[in-house]
């Protein structure tokens, strides 16, 4: 693999993350409410929810879930879920009196895990590596190296694309920090969350039934 081939790759890669999908919301909504040193952990889970979805797909479970439909179905049916209960559970938190309770709802989770379940459960994820880094790898050069390289050069940038909102996301809560503009943003992102597991559902229905 030439520099020039990796130097593509990692453009595309950082196109491709940046734009704003459930994970990039998600680390916004936790810097925005929590700060900055919260929603690493976020990124961080986003970030190894993409591990077990470039294995999987690159050993060849993305041919399976082509040949067996329902196992995609199933997958994707278990991200939608998520994405609702993450919306839900932002919507009724900002319908609620005081700060502190707010706070102290949130400590009991995990923000690690909330990334990471967003990231794994989103079977798009098989067919972006299974699609995507084909087109990136030399014929003729060993395939494992090039392999390790695409998947960590994906992960660097995905995890410092994640870091720019979320210190962008950060600074905007230095600035409003007012109890009804963190409520305005938990109840903004709690219907965002919602509308992409909506629009995925309703997208991906005609091809369950």
């Amino acid at each position: 693999m030439s520099l020039e081939t990796l130097i593509r790759f990692l453009v595309a890669t950082a196109i491709i993350a940046a734009i704003p999908g459930p994970n990039i919301i998600l680390i916004t909504t936790d810097s925005i409410r929590y700060g900055l040193k919260k929603s690493i952990a976020t990124v961080i889970g986003v970030s190894a929810g993409m591990i077990p979805l470039f294995s999987l797909s690159l050993a060849g479970i993305s041919t399976l879930l082509i040949r067996y439909p329902w196992l995609f179905d199933m997958l994707e049916l278990a991200g939608v879920s998520y994405l609702f209960y993450l919306g839900i559970t932002q919507i009724f938190d900002s319908l609620k009196t005081g700060r502190s309770h707010l706070k102290a709802i949130h400590l009991k989770d995990s923000f690690f895990t909330k990334g990471f379940l967003i990231s794994a459960t989103n079977p798009k994820g098989f067919f972006f590596a299974g699609a995507f880094f084909p087109q990136f790898l030399t014929k003729n050069a060993p395939l494992m190296p090039q392999v390790f390289i695409l998947c960590g050069g994906c992960l660097l940038v995905a995890s410092l694309v994640g870091l720019f909102y979320a210190v962008f996301a950060g600074t905007a809560n230095d600035l409003f920090k007012s109890e009804k503009f963190q409520k305005r943003t938990s109840l903004f992102s709690g219907l965002v969350l919602v509308f992409f597991g909506m629009a995925l559902f309703f997208t991906d229905l005609p091809d369950m039934v």
